[in-house]
């Protein structure tokens, strides 16, 4: 168990070299994963902490993307956006290959975070109950984090009301309708999460949030 926490934490630590705000984003999307996890669907104690690892490590295959990339305030060229959507297929094969303990659904869910639930994502173009449950949960709080918080290529950015109201609009097409429906339920919980994470980040590192 040890070996397998301090391989955990060596990734992570890695990523918050590599890419700051790529780990920042990674920290608040497991909170918000775990409050829909566990408030919307249920999962059982195991199932979130293999949920919470997986919304932990759903961008670690950014640590392939060139910084140049990551960084890149303007739109992306059709190159760029070309290797960006390759980072679910890194992160996937970079787990499978150095952590073989991990069980094979968050393997899937970290390959499968930017499937749409109308199969016009990718990388496989997997439609409705197809997509991993794990990647149906952190699509939802990828997309409210990404909206809510300002980062390279964002900006501007929605208040988590309005955030909500976008996921909400999408149900159906990008996001699962069972978790749509019972979004904006959530919204208190969230906002005092986001705070709370952002108040022990900010102790640890002044002003980055």
């Amino acid at each position: 168990m040890e070996t397998i926490m301090l391989k955990i934490l060596h990734y992570l630590q890695n990523l918050k070299e590599y890419h700051l705000d790529t780990y920042l984003h990674s920290i608040r999307v497991s909170i918000l994963a775990n409050i829909i996890g566990e408030r919307v669907v249920a999962l059982s104690s195991s199932e979130l902490d293999e949920l919470v690892l997986c919304a932990q490590f759903h961008d670690i295959g950014k640590l392939k993307i060139s910084k140049t990339i990551l960084n890149k305030s303007q739109n992306l060229n059709t190159e760029e956006w070309y290797e960006i959507k390759k980072h679910p297929a890194y992160g996937a094969v970079l787990l499978r290959r150095d952590m073989l303990y991990l069980p094979q659904n968050v393997i899937e869910g970290i390959y499968s975070h930017h499937e749409y639930f109308n199969g016009k994502g990718y990388p496989m173009g997997l439609k409705g109950e197809d997509i991993n449950i794990y990647a149906r949960i952190i699509a939802v709080a990828d997309a409210i984090d990404a909206m809510t918080h300002k980062r390279e290529y964002v900006s501007s950015v929605l208040s988590l009301a309005n955030a909500l109201n976008e996921v909400v609009n999408c149900k159906g097409t990008q996001f699962d309708p069972f978790i749509c429906e019972k979004i904006m339920d959530l919204e208190k919980e969230f906002r005092i999460s986001l705070l709370y994470i952002k108040e022990i980040i900010n102790s640890q590192m002044p002003g980055l949030m």
